[in-house]
């Protein structure tokens, strides 16, 4: 397996936030992370884009990341256009991952330029998206992944296409696209099947017009599609947008779009890919079009379409980069203290803190985080190993870090990011049972400047349950299976639902006791908000959490920062979290501790596994072969995941019989 272009490796060095010993880390994705860098021969800033990976990962995951590198690396392989990203090279000396390499992008996304250039003219950015992918199309390469953090600002003001990473080059067979990919509100209506067909076959040309047509939409209107569902899950989207449903014009609030650009859009949109236009002919349109028909006037927006994006007088043309940088950063802290205190957001900086109810041990001070990368990370955080130096006791003690995964330039979800942790060091703080992971306390200086603080646990060398089992496999899977249920128990009895519950949230101690962990879309039972409103993996979802908000109609308004109103928001949400879907997802997680295959694994298409859990249809049996899966643990188990939350029995009448088959075993043996 070869990669494709220059070898830049001993060339590139990433750079350190300011101040601290981390990576500056410039953007993330599901599966990647990009870091600001410096390609030494020419002292130019450049993006290293990295795929997460630990040394505990399956060697079946790393084979599946170089593949997917070596992939990208072909289809951004001699691209060249004013329009889409250059690829300078890969590296092999900067992680377990190789690194691929561009230039840097100093204003950021095209959604975080048009956050602070709201005067810009989009309609120009729209031309040249349309153009850089008219580019690809001609070279007969399908983007795959076209959304609004998947286009840049170059430091002349133009649009770049990035992140071939689900790219593919139409005819070749050998360089294939991931199964499920891309941003679910983006995603055409053909890449849902309803049967298990090769999803990779359904990317075409046509599908890239859908996107298109949903950039050109949030380009304009500053509002990701189907943003107004609110809480609706991914699934329920796919599942609207399957039966026709489109972004509605309503959410055009300060009336940016034209009746020209409108019937554009909906072309796009076409449930017939063969009925959308191609690449060319939206350029056609629209660039023939004059912006007065396109782009409703504003005197704001008068600019000419030839002259690139416009920058605003307060241009960074003359600022040394690292100063914009921290600027930056005063405004995460400016978030922070407004947190803190529960006064308006001031200009003056404070530092990081967490309110929480009940008081618990600021570590500030006391915790090291040791050299190297992160030992684990999440769907929001990366884990790092530490060491926390006991003031009272001299005692030092290893622990875990746990960050949550930030960019700079993120700034404008900090405050939601800093309401979050509060939560979560909330739930967790209260907490003490022998299998819940303790929670020894935060810091505030262990992350990049600026950065929410860090939440500290004991480091726990088993990893999580799966992890454990690979390498001690005549461990009882029925006792790790009693403990998660007294984990739950104990939640329960203390009116917190766990909220999601699945085997990377278990871990195990040094004496092989499961520990739950991972509060961050916890709840306590009586009060509203939870840490994430993203939903977790969909095999370990109840049914009525996959097909959240059916019949609730809701508009989500925006602060004067650009914030969702969420406690509205998350009101609805985490009402639908109760004792019930914890009950389900256990049963999930206890089917796979026992036999070690996923519920639903024998579903690759993610949509057509939604669907078979909201409309009830069981596990079966017959795909759960092991001997450590008797008929009656099966029996119980499939009462945890029946669709009908009232059937679903409550954990101590599952832990007494769990318990009571466990003494009937150790009677025998003895």
């Amino acid at each position: 397996m070869s990669f494709h272009g220059p070898d830049l490796t001993g060339q590139i060095t990433i750079s350190y936030s300011p101040g601290f010993n981390y990576h500056w880390k410039i953007g993330t994705g599901a599966s990647t992370d990009v870091y600001r860098g410096i390609w030494d021969p020419h002292r130019a800033l450049v993006a290293v884009k990295m795929f997460r990976a630990t040394q505990n990962d399956d060697p079946a995951r790393v084979r599946d990341i170089n593949r997917r590198l070596v992939r990208e690396s072909h289809a951004w392989l001699d691209l060249l256009n004013p329009h889409v990203l250059p690829y300078l090279g890969y590296c092999t000396d900067l992680g377990l991952s190789v690194a691929l390499i561009s230039p840097f992008c100093s204003r950021g996304t095209v959604k975080q330029y048009l956050r602070s250039h709201s005067s810009a003219n989009r309609q120009n950015f729209i031309i040249q998206v349309a153009k850089g992918l008219l580019y690809l199309h001609a070279k007969n390469i399908i983007h795959g992944d076209l959304c609004a953090n998947n286009v840049l600002v170059d430091d002349s003001g133009n649009a770049q296409l990035c992140d071939f990473g689900r790219a593919k080059v139409i005819g070749d067979e050998e360089y294939r696209t991931v199964l499920f990919a891309g941003f679910v509100p983006y995603m055409a209506p053909e890449l849902f099947p309803e049967d298990e067909s090769d999803v990779d076959q359904l990317f075409t040309l046509s599908s890239d017009i859908y996107a298109l047509g949903m950039l050109a939409f949030e380009m304009f209107t500053d509002t990701v599609p189907f943003d107004a569902m609110g809480t609706k899950s991914p699934f329920w989207i796919m599942a609207r947008v399957h039966a026709g449903e489109r972004p509605s014009r309503s959410s055009d609030k300060k009336h940016r779009i034209s009746d020209a650009m409108w019937e554009i859009m909906q072309a796009c949109w076409a449930a017939d890919p063969k009925a959308r236009p191609t690449a060319a002919l939206f350029v056609q349109w629209i660039d023939g079009t004059p912006s007065r028909y396109l782009h409703l006037p504003n005197k704001q927006l008068a600019v000419d379409r030839s002259s690139p994006a416009p920058i605003d007088s307060t241009s960074d043309e003359n600022v040394d980069k690292d100063k914009q940088l921290t600027s930056q950063d005063v405004r995460a802290h400016k978030y922070h203290t407004a947190l803190e205190t529960g006064t308006e957001v001031t200009m003056e900086p404070s530092p990081p803190s967490v309110n929480v109810h009940k008081p618990y041990r600021d570590l500030t001070g006391q915790v090291t985080k040791s050299p190297g990368v992160y030992i684990a990370y999440g769907g929001f955080s990366d884990i790092y190993k530490g060491i926390w130096r006991n003031p009272d006791t001299g005692q030092s003690t290893v622990i875990a870090i746990k960050l949550l995964r930030t960019v700079y330039t993120d700034y404008q979800d900090w405050a939601l990011m800093f309401k979050r942790l509060n939560r979560e060091a909330r739930v967790w703080n209260q907490l003490n049972n022998p299998n819940v992971l303790p929670f020894l306390g935060i810091s505030n200086d262990v992350g990049a400047e600026g950065s929410p603080p860090a939440l500290i646990t004991p480091l726990c060398t088993n990893g999580h349950v799966l992890n454990y089992l690979s390498h001690t496999p005549d461990a009882s899977r029925l006792k790790l299976v009693i403990g998660v249920a007294k984990g739950l128990q104990y939640l329960h009895t203390q009116s917190v639902i766990h909220g999601d519950l699945k085997p990377t949230n278990i871990l195990v101690s040094d004496s092989g006791e499961p520990l739950l962990h991972d509060f961050g879309r916890s709840r306590i039972i009586g009060l509203h908000g939870f840490t994430s409103r993203v939903l977790g993996n969909v095999g370990y979802q109840a049914p009525e959490l996959i097909g959240i908000m059916d019949d609730v109609d809701i508009d989500v308004e925006m602060d004067e920062e650009g914030l969702a109103d969420e406690p509205f928001v998350e009101q609805i949400y985490s009402d639908k979290l109760t004792t019930k879907t914890d009950i389900y997802a256990y049963g999930t997680v206890a089917l796979e501790i026992f036999t070690g295959q996923s519920p639903y694994y024998y579903i690759a298409n993610e949509y057509l596994k939604a669907k078979h859990i909201t409309h009830g249809e069981q596990l079966q049996r017959g795909k759960y072969n092991s001997p450590h899966l008797s008929d009656i643990h099966w029996a119980l188990l499939a009462k945890c995941w029946a669709k009908d939350p009232a059937i679903r029995p409550e954990v101590d009448m599952i832990l007494s019989c769990l318990v009571a088959f466990n003494n009937s075993i150790s009677s025998l043996a003895s």
